[in-house]
């Protein structure tokens, strides 16, 4: 995971990870985005994030927050679902 100064004395508020592509492979690009105020590393941050799953089987997202995790997992069909794990109830 990368995180990057764009301004001059500013922290970063984003991160992002990058990846080689390949002729004739499928790919999967996810964007996941998360609002935090600037006291949150953007890379600490985006480096709690979970993602699993290739470019042609469903993909597991898993967003670690404060009260629980919030799963995502989006379908190669275009299905989706969230599911909210709350931490009171593990």
């Amino acid at each position: 995971m990368q995180s990057t100064v764009l301004w001059s004395g500013t922290r970063p508020f984003t991160a992002f990870a990058k990846e080689t592509l390949k002729a004739s492979r499928p790919a999967r690009f996810i964007s996941v985005l998360m609002p935090h105020g600037e006291e949150v590393s953007a890379a600490h941050l985006a480096g709690r994030i979970g993602a699993h799953g290739g470019a042609e089987e469903p993909a597991d997202i898993a967003l670690p927050g404060p009260a629980g995790t919030i799963r995502v997992q989006l379908g190669g069909d275009g299905a989706w679902s969230v599911r909210r794990e709350d931490q009171a109830a593990r």
